[in-house]
Order: C-alpha cells, then sequence, then structure tokens
C-alpha cells in the first residue's frame, strides 16, 4: 500500500513543478528581451512594442516576430533613397545623439539618431513631441534588421554532446 500513495505523491509534486515551469516560460517568452544585432546588449523587450504608424510609409505589414503577432513594421524611406523596415517601440535602453530635427517621417515631431549604448551601432531613431508635455511621448524607431530577439539567439546555441 506504500508504493501507490509514494507515485501519488511524486506525481502531485511533479506537475507542481511542471505547472511552474510552463508558467515562467510564457512569462519568459511575453516579455522577449531584444538585443543589439552586433553586440547582444539588451535594447527593449517586446512588451514595449508599439503601433505608432507614419503617414507617409511606402507600406505597411503586420508580422510575427519577437514571440509577438502582429506586430506593425513600416518600411520609411530615407535620405539617398534608403529604405528601413522600421518597428517601433515605447522604451529602450539606446542613447540618443546629435541634435533634434524636424522628423519627416512623424509630422508634429523631431527626432535624433540613436545608438547601441554598449558597441555604438546604429539602432535608429528617437523621436519626441515638438512640444513635448512629458518624458512618456517619447518612443523609438528601431531598424529591423539592427535588432534580434533572445529567442532565436538562443536557438543558435549548440551544445556539446557525449560521444561516450
Amino acid at each position: 500500500m506504500m508504493f501507490p500513495k509514494a507515485l501519488l505523491m511524486l506525481l502531485i509534486v511533479y506537475k507542481t513543478y511542471a505547472t511552474e515551469d510552463v508558467a515562467l516560460h510564457q512569462i519568459h517568452t511575453d516579455n522577449e528581451f531584444i538585443l543589439c544585432r552586433t553586440c547582444g546588449n539588451l535594447i527593449t523587450i517586446s512588451k514595449y512594442v508599439t503601433d505608432k504608424r507614419s503617414p507617409v510609409s511606402r507600406f505597411i505589414f503586420n508580422d510575427t516576430i519577437f514571440n509577438r503577432k502582429e506586430v506593425v513594421v513600416q518600411e520609411l524611406l530615407g535620405d539617398l533613397f534608403l529604405h528601413f523596415p522600421v518597428v517601433t517601440f515605447l522604451d529602450s535602453t539606446c542613447t540618443g545623439v546629435g541634435e533634434w530635427e524636424e522628423s519627416s517621417w512623424f509630422p508634429g515631431y523631431i527626432s535624433r539618431p540613436c545608438m547601441c549604448a554598449e558597441c555604438g551601432t546604429y539602432l535608429g531613431w528617437v523621436f519626441q513631441p515638438e512640444q513635448p508635455k512629458k518624458n512618456s511621448e517619447l518612443f523609438f524607431g528601431f531598424i529591423l534588421s539592427s535588432l534580434i530577439g533572445e529567442t532565436f539567439v538562443d536557438s543558435l546555441v549548440i551544445y556539446p554532446t557525449n560521444k561516450n
């Protein structure tokens, strides 16, 4: 009689820990870290993705990236006819550099370049209203090819195998 009780207790304990692991995994994937593609520095978190659309974007589409569905990606035309696929975020660790300039992509906003604080790679732009009321009105537009998701990076890791 002791064996079935021990087995039942073991199953209950296993189910409790397995449920906690699933919950922790869900929290982790809902808030994926988004990194600088050059150095791996944390730039932002996927929960800060926002839908800030430019009236002059060449085209807009939704994509599933950074473990989020329906992320708005828009192609913006820069100087010298360069095209940038841009995703917007509400918060970031990037460093704004240079002078604020009027933004042709987002009327009513001024912008300046935004660099990775660790390696200095050009990531995109930080935008603020021309007449800022509060700091929370900032948003960031990052060139999609300058970022990489933590989940994708983790999938690239090759673990050694035991050949014994």
